[in-house]
């Protein structure tokens, strides 16, 4: 069995107001946690919200780039980290050893990190590498103001 090889898919999300969404049923997702080939698939529950991209309405047509659409699965995953603030519990999430997925290990997840796992999923997802380096940038500029924000 090979870890990698799981494919991103795009989340069912249920509207709740105009900038929230919640997850209709369990979500999983894999990524390369620490960007040098240790992967982990993340599970995460239903009736999570979210606000998806929190990107300003003005800089929707500039961007191109919306709260959602083929960023869902990548917005998905980057609020709850964030949410989270990088901390995983062993519950929801599985490394890759030796080609099998393995619980039993709560994990930390920088916001660097948290980041980089955005841009790489976004890119996954379909969006182009123009606008996935902008989306970037955003968080790197501006996500320290929901990161510091007390953990629920």
């Amino acid at each position: 069995m090979n870890c990698r090889q799981i494919p991103l898919v795009q989340p069912s999300i249920t509207p709740i107001s105009e900038r929230e969404y919640e997850l209709d049923a369990y979500h999983v997702s894999t990524f390369d946690y620490t960007g040098d080939g240790q992967f982990a698939k993340l599970i995460i529950q239903p009736k999570f919200v979210y606000d998806g991209a929190s990107v300003p309405r003005l800089l929707w047509s500039l961007s191109g780039i919306r709260p959602d659409g083929l960023n869902r699965a990548a917005s998905l995953v980057h609020d709850y980290i964030y949410v989270n603030k990088g901390e995983l519990h062993y519950s929801e999430i599985e490394l890759c050893y030796h080609g099998q997925w393995c619980r039993g290990k709560n994990i930390k997840i920088s916001r660097l990190q948290c980041d980089r796992i955005f841009y790489h999923q976004l890119r996954e997802a379909g969006v182009s590498k123009t606008k996935a380096r902008m989306a970037y940038i955003a968080v790197r500029g501006f996500g320290w103001i929901p990161w510091m924000k007390k953990k629920k």
